[in-house]
């Protein structure tokens, strides 16, 4: 796993991976807020980035879906119309394909 730092009194950024060494890599950002560094050591942080935006997504995914599964119990227990509740509830386990959430429905 890789450890990037910001250090604030001359604005560049540093990265070690302790997993495999102690050696420090250089990443250098500039006034236009570019970044230079090692390719894969860039595509290392934008994948990191990434898994904690998909976790973070799956993390509400799963609560919306706990709580939809209980209101189709509920719903089942009133003898209610359980297609949207249902529809809705596979709509959110298939978010994950285009990482976009279902718009929430209403019980009616």
């Amino acid at each position: 796993m890789a450890y990037t730092y910001l250090n604030t009194s001359d604005n560049k950024w540093w990265t070690a991976n302790k997993k495999h060494s102690e050696e420090w890599l250089e990443i250098v950002k500039d006034k236009e807020g570019t970044i230079t560094a090692p390719e894969g050591l860039v595509l290392q942080i934008a994948k990191e980035a990434l898994e904690a935006t998909q976790a973070e997504f799956r993390a509400t995914r799963n609560a919306l879906l706990q709580e939809v599964d209980i209101e189709i119990n509920i719903a089942e227990d009133a003898g209610l119309d359980l297609a949207n509740l249902r529809t809705y509830r596979q709509a959110l386990r298939d978010s994950t394909v285009l990482w976009v959430l279902p718009e929430r429905i209403k019980i009616v």
